[in-house]
C-alpha cells in the first residue's frame, strides 16, 4: 500500500494538480493515510465473527470521521490549517 502510493507520486512529474503543479509529499500523505484508514477498518470488518450495532457504528464513524475531519480542517482559514488548506478537495475529490 505504501509503496504503491509513493511510486505513483514519484513518477517524474506525471502526477499534476489542477493548477499544473507537481503533486508533493502532502498530496501523497493524504492519499496514503486515507487508504490506510479505509484498509484497516475493512480488514477489521473482515476479521470480526460477530457483528452488533456498536461495532458497525464504530467502524463507519471511524471512516466517515476521517473524511469529515479532513474536509473541515482544510476549510479553515489558511493561518489555521496551513499546508492542509483545501488539500482534501484537491487530492481526493474529483
Amino acid at each position: 500500500l505504501t509503496w504503491g502510493v509513493l511510486l505513483a507520486f514519484s513518477g517524474g512529474g506525471e502526477v499534476v494538480t489542477k493548477d499544473g503543479k507537481v503533486a508533493g509529499v502532502n498530496n501523497a500523505g493524504m492519499v496514503l493515510y486515507t487508504a490506510i484508514i479505509v484498509t484497516v477498518n475493512m480488514q477489521l470488518a473482515s476479521v470480526l465473527t460477530y457483528w452488533n450495532w456498536i461495532l458497525h457504528f464504530c467502524t463507519w464513524i471511524s471512516i466517515t470521521g476521517w473524511f469529515f475531519f479532513v474536509m473541515l480542517y482544510g476549510a479553515m482559514p489558511l493561518h489555521i490549517s496551513g499546508q492542509m488548506y483545501k488539500l482534501f478537495v484537491e487530492v481526493v475529490a474529483p
